[in-house]
Order: C-alpha cells, then sequence, then structure tokens
C-alpha cells in the first residue's frame, strides 16, 4: 500500500501458446468431439457401437502421443549418457509409459468401464504434465494448452459414458435450454 493506494498485484503472464500448437491441439479435439457427437445421435445402433469403438481406440493413441512428449521430455532433460544415467530417470520414463499401457488396457475392457478409466486417466495426465510445466520439464506453453484439450476431450469421453448408459444427453440440452 502506498499513500493509501492499494496496489494489485501483478497476475503471472500467460505463456504464448504457438499458432500451430494451438492449431494442431485443437484440430487433435475434433475426432473426440465429433465420435461423441455420433455416439449420441446413433446409439444403440451398430454405427453407435462402431464409432464408439474408434472414440476409445482414438482415445488410447493420443495417450500414446501423451506419454511420448513426456519420454522426450525426459530424454531432453537427461541427455545423452556416456556413463550410467541418473537415478532420476527411471522412475520418469516408467511414468512416460504409463499412458499408452494403460490406454491400450482400456481398449481391452467393456466400453463404460473405458470411457470411465480413460476420462481418469486423461485428467491424471493433464496432472502430471501441469507440474512438469511448472518445474521446468515441459514448455510453459505446452501446459497452457493442456488444459482446454483436456477439457474437451474428457467432456467428449463423458458424453459417450453417459450416452451408453442411457442417458439422453440431447434431450437434456434441449429441455435445460428451454427453461424460463
Amino acid at each position: 500500500m502506498v499513500a493509501g493506494v492499494r496496489v494489485k498485484p501483478r497476475k503471472k503472464a500467460r505463456p504464448v501458446i504457438p499458432r500451430i500448437g494451438m492449431m494442431l491441439g485443437y484440430g487433435g479435439v475434433i475426432p473426440f468431439a465429433a465420435t461423441a457427437m455420433l455416439v449420441a445421435t446413433t446409439w444403440p445402433s451398430e454405427t453407435g457401437h462402431d464409432v464408439l469403438q474408434a472414440q476409445i481406440l482414438y482415445a488410447a493413441i493420443v495417450l500414446s502421443f501423451l506419454g511420448g512428449v513426456r519420454w522426450g521430455a525426459v530424454m531432453a532433460q537427461f541427455g545423452d549418457m556416456a556413463t550410467r544415467p541418473p537415478h532420476a530417470m527411471g522412475p520418469a520414463m516408467i511414468r512416460a509409459v504409463i499412458p499408452p499401457v494403460a490406454g491400450w488396457l482400456c481398449v481391452l475392457v467393456p466400453p463404460a468401464g473405458a470411457l470411465a478409466a480413460l476420462s481418469l486417466i486423461y485428467l491424471g495426465q493433464y496432472l502430471g504434465d501441469m507440474a512438469a510445466a511448472k518445474n521446468g520439464t515441459l514448455t510453459q506453453w505446452y501446459g497452457a494448452l493442456r488444459g482446454p484439450l483436456t477439457l474437451l476431450a474428457v467432456g467428449s469421453l463423458l458424453v459417450s459414458l453417459i450416452t451408453i448408459l442411457g442417458f439422453d444427453v440431447f434431450e437434456f440440452v434441449v429441455a435445460f435450454l428451454e427453461k424460463p
């Protein structure tokens, strides 16, 4: 406080996300949203089942990509090893392979369990990525981009989960919008 004037603390500046990263990131969410919409409109037809399987497979593939990002960050952090790698490298690399393995396991379980598990895995991956961006293992802009992308991906998976459990998503939205 200076001479009776209250000074607001400066907000931390948000990192600038490269345009190509933003375009590709949001482009990668399109299959999540499109399959969720198709599941919600075609379930329980054969098409609905096929689209649901495509969504689960895509979610597992994206988890492989996210794990690869972390694997690359670990390699960049520890560099080329002329001798034994540091002790911390092993656990970091193990954490990098968990998302792809978990995604693959989700492909093998019934759809409701797969969608629920994938949603939780994406949230866990997001928390790990945020911690890595905070400690400098990943770039700040990657951390800033992951939040909205995770929200959209998980939201899409949950729309499909709610649909296959018997809840009509579109009927709910229409009823909500029609309320005075």
